[in-house]
């Protein structure tokens, strides 16, 4: 290729040259190539522009435009076009022979400008070569912006190279996909299709055979008069077709049964295994904590033998003895007497007094009521008896009343203890009985703490029969519901004794006590509920509510007739601890009247002891006592033994061991009572051991053993049973 125009350009401390080549016609634009020279080791004047611009550039550009006038004869030649002549030579290009005189003329104009330019330049030299080259702001700031325009030109090359490479690579991805999706879906449509082919052809000649069951058709000919009925035949297609739709209705009615039952099953069967091993890991792991509770808190088993390990020794319990309360009645304003009691007990359970106060529900006024009273009753304590039944039964106790006076109650029906009471004192002035109304505070149970007594304010009354005062509360008389829904009426709090109602009802100058209790000392004694006197329940030890202990266990001691069952609940706050662990209660192996309650507390603080009673004739039981323990410095927490049901059935009791843990190869004395037992085994591990008459004599039961598992006590008192009863297990632990 040939160029026709040349220039050089030094832009900073780089040299660039230009070159260019003249199109043939005037509409085509010119063509040009720029290009950078590389760093020799040149002299310094070469690094120098090579044409420097001319002092008039006026008279310049006048001699540039002469010569382009010029013909290709007259231009002159300068070595480049001698170089571009050479190579056109070889081509043999008649056109560029015919430009020679003008390229010649061109360049003997400036080889004489540049003869010119190397004299001044020379003379430039000896005063810059020591002078660094120095650039201009504006040119400065044009090669920063040429340098960041060619880098981010460079970047952006290669990140477009880059983001193409990864759109055709995904492309190439996704079409590996859907070729392998649409293989699958054509595949899959293909079978899908063919089971549809077969299951119509299986119907068309199940179809098929129907039809060829029907009885022939006679087709009519035209010799042939018989007609056809073609309902009928349209009757019998029907009749085929909806046969067959039917039967194949209940064989995939009868496979999807048979399928989800067999899912079922294996679902049940995979969350019992679950169910099963989840509930063994729970059972491993609460054995794993006991054990490990046990080895820390070092406990160890009792034992009566002097033979056994100092760990095995029993530790004396030890009680901080507390001083009793002492409660009597002041006998010159009450009476308790026998007589008195019985009076009170006749009236009371006269069924003919009860059935007067349920006829009298829709009384309208309380003067009718007092005359109603006055006329079936021939005593006071018969008016004030009847007046209690019905206040009892027919007022319902609502704590959203505001209004307290007699009348309103009677009215409504509602009222809190104070609207009560009023009606109570009311009513048995208009019988002319001389009434007062007390104002106190009760204790349903111990208080929690940051509670106070002052929070728990009540009413009650006292009337005077045969000038003696006695203790009336109609508010807790109707207290308690049963299952009917209907009020049920407690009869204890009519006429209650004052050193019974204390325990609940506290007054400052109405106990009719000698002496009167202080407010502490009220806080200390247990709370005793109507049924602990309803079942004629005697708390012999402790006296007091509030006791504090050392050393586990806790005894109590109640006595009770034999159709009484008694059991207690330990807890502190919200929290319950389970009976079996913590509490046993069992007869007294000496009186059988008396109940042994034994309380273990897991660790030092306060607890809440509930006790709850019932007789054979109730089927749930109720709260009879409440007491409070704190337990300080204790050391040992020992479960009892695992109870059954024979166990109570029977008034089975244990003497000891009082644990349910017992140690491998210990040897461990069997103390029990067991009452009229006809078979007696022990189960030792894998071992049964029946004792001899004379470790069991007189429904007493003592044996020693080596514990090799865990141990059962078994009995059975029928001799027709098969089976005998478990009454209690110690379970064994590794040392």
């Amino acid at each position: 290729m040939d160029f026709d125009i040349a220039y050089s350009l030094k832009i900073g401390s780089s040299l660039y040259h230009v070159l260019g080549r003249h199109k043939k016609k005037p509409n085509d634009f010119n063509e040009y190539f720029m290009c950078k020279q590389r760093p020799t080791r040149r002299s310094k004047s070469l690094s120098r522009r090579r044409h420097p611009a001319p002092p008039n550039q006026k008279e310049y550009h006048q001699q540039r435009r002469s010569v382009d006038r010029l013909t290709s004869k007259q231009r002159p030649k300068t070595a480049k076009a001698r170089t571009n002549r050479q190579l056109d030579a070889s081509f043999g290009s008649e056109q560029q022979q015919q430009q020679k005189p003008i390229r010649a003329a061109y360049r003997s104009k400036t080889a004489r400008y540049r003869k010119k330019s190397l004299v001044e330049n020379k003379s430039a030299e000896k005063n810059d070569d020591n002078t660094p080259d120095v650039v201009s702001k504006e040119e400065l700031h044009s090669m920063i912006k040429n340098t960041v325009s060619e880098a981010m030109t460079s970047e952006k090359m290669l990140l477009m190279n880059s983001i193409k490479k990864e759109m055709n690579d995904h492309l190439t991805t996704l079409g590996n996909e859907s070729n392998t999706f649409i293989s699958n879906m054509r595949q899959s449509l293909n079978m899908e299709k063919q089971e549809i082919v077969k299951t119509f052809t299986e119907q068309k000649n199940f179809l098929t055979t129907a039809v060829k069951q029907v009885s022939p058709i006679t087709i009519p000919s035209p010799m042939t008069t018989t007609l056809i009925d073609e309902q009928q035949i349209i009757d019998t297609i029907q009749k085929i077709i909806t046969d067959t739709l039917k039967e194949q209705k209940k064989i995939l009615t009868d496979s999807l049964k048979e399928t989800m039952n067999d899912e079922i099953k294996k679902t049940l069967e995979k969350e019992k295994n679950s169910f099963v091993q989840s509930i063994q890991n729970e059972k491993n792991s609460l054995i794993n904590t006991v054990v490990q509770t046990i080895k820390q808190n070092n406990l160890s088993p009792t034992a009566s033998t002097t033979n056994q390990n100092p760990r095995q020794q029993q530790h004396t319990r030890q009680q901080p003895p507390l001083n009793e309360i002492k409660l009597i009645t002041d006998q010159t304003q009450t009476r308790i007497d026998a007589q008195w009691w019985k009076q009170r007990h006749e009236v009371v359970t006269n069924a003919k007094l009860r059935e007067y106060v349920n006829q009298w529900s829709q009384i309208k006024s309380m003067d009718a009521l007092t005359d109603q009273i006055k006329l079936y009753s021939q005593t006071e304590l018969e008016r004030s008896w009847l007046l209690f039944c019905w206040i009892c039964t027919n007022i319902k106790y609502d704590s959203s009343c505001g209004i307290n006076n007699a009348a309103t109650v009677f009215e409504t029906r509602r009222g809190v203890c104070r609207g009560m009471v009023s009606l109570y004192h009311e009513c048995c002035t208009l019988m002319s009985i001389d009434c007062i109304e007390i104002s106190g505070y009760v204790k349903n149970k111990f208080l929690k703490y940051g509670e106070k007594l002052e929070d728990s304010k009540h009413a009650w009354n006292s009337v005077v029969i045969d000038k003696h005062h006695y203790l009336v509360d109609p508010t807790w008389g109707s207290s308690e519901n049963d299952k009917s829904g209907k009020v049920k009426l407690e009869d204890f709090y009519f006429l209650t004794s004052p050193e019974q109602l204390i325990y609940t009802h506290y007054s400052n100058g109405f106990q009719l006590l000698s002496p009167e209790i202080t407010k502490s000392e009220f806080l200390s004694l247990p709370v005793m509920k109507s049924t602990y006197y309803r079942l004629n329940l005697n708390l012999i030890s402790p006296k007091q509510g509030f006791n504090e202990i050392n050393q586990n266990p806790f005894k109590i001691i109640i006595k009770a007739s034999k159709d009484v069952q008694i059991m207690v609940q330990l807890s502190t706050g919200d929290i319950e601890y389970p009976r079996d662990l913590h509490t046993l209660c069992q007869r007294d192996n000496e009186q059988e009247d008396l109940y042994n309650c034994y309380l273990v507390a897991p660790i030092d603080g306060l607890y809440d002891i509930t006790i709850y009673a019932k007789n054979d004739t109730e089927t749930s039981y109720k709260d009879a006592i409440q007491m409070r323990l704190n337990v300080k410095d204790v050391s040992q927490a020992p479960t009892f033994p695992t109870l059954y049901q024979p166990f109570t059935k029977y008034n089975c009791s244990i003497i000891e061991p009082l644990r349910r843990l017992v140690y491998k190869n210990e040897k461990l004395l069997i103390h029990m009572k067991i009452p009229d037992a006809n078979v007696l085994k022990i189960h030792n591990g894998e071992d049964y051991i029946i004792p001899n008459k004379d470790e069991y004599k007189n429904n007493i039961l003592k044996k020693t053993i080596i514990v090799d598992g865990n141990v059962d006590i078994c009995a059975r008192w029928d001799d027709n049973a098969d089976s005998i009863n478990v009454i209690c297990r110690f379970t064994m632990l590794e040392q």
